[in-house]
């Protein structure tokens, strides 16, 4: 598991195809296999 916070969209989707590695994401990138929600995400 590694959490994702700066990494581009485009480069974490290749690291999420490519490895075994679960991507978590903290800023919703579509690429990663988690992403946590904030309220704030949510709501706007």
């Amino acid at each position: 598991m590694a959490e994702a916070e700066v990494i581009p969209d485009p480069a974490l989707t290749q690291i999420s195809k490519r490895t075994k590695i679960i991507a978590i994401s903290l800023v919703s990138e579509p690429g990663a296999d988690v992403n946590y929600l904030f309220i704030n995400d949510i709501c706007g």
